[in-house]
């Protein structure tokens, strides 16, 4: 759960860390961490190994967040 936007709404949300760096379908190129959790407030997270996020989107079927 992350909470942001302009009108400050909380939604679920998942992304790739990959050190300092933040993945996610808006910045597929990535973007600062830090920049990341100022701008969205992360709340309530669930992280997954590679293998775990695999294989939850292919019982999913869908790129999550699956935890909700």
């Amino acid at each position: 759960m992350v909470t942001g936007g302009l009108e400050m709404k909380t939604f679920g949300h998942a992304w790739i860390e990959d050190g300092d760096t933040i993945y996610d379908e808006r910045h597929p190129d990535g973007m600062s961490r830090d920049l990341f959790y100022e701008a969205l407030n992360p709340e309530d997270t669930v992280k997954y190994t590679p293998t775990e996020a695999t294989r939850a989107l292919f019982k999913h079927n869908q790129w999550g967040p699956w935890h909700m």
